[in-house]
């Protein structure tokens, strides 16, 4: 079985062996059954809309090609701070 994980979107699959990048994507693990992570493909496709981008766009900043741009947000969350700095709920978030 070919597992495969997309960071970009928090998606995790197994490849689907057809010599393109395909994958059948799976809520658990197959070895202990926990419940893995959803995606952030819609978050990061509206991101991106806010941002005035389609995907592949030149003007794309950095952190939105790679996990950069969810694992900030979650930082944040995490520490209750906004993109200001400002203690609270920012408008960015990833929920």
């Amino acid at each position: 079985m070919a597992l495969s994980y997309n960071p970009r979107f928090r998606e995790y699959g197994i490849r689907v062996l057809d010599g393109g990048t395909a994958m059948v994507l799976i809520q658990f693990c197959p070895w202990c059954g926990v419940r893995l992570p959803s995606s952030l493909r819609d978050h990061w496709f509206e991101r991106l809309r806010i941002l005035g981008l389609e995907p592949g766009d030149p003007e794309m900043p950095g952190q939105m090609k790679t996990d950069a741009w969810w694992r900030e947000e979650e930082d944040k969350d995490d520490k209750g701070v906004d993109d200001k700095g400002d203690k609270g709920v920012g408008d960015k978030g990833v929920r």
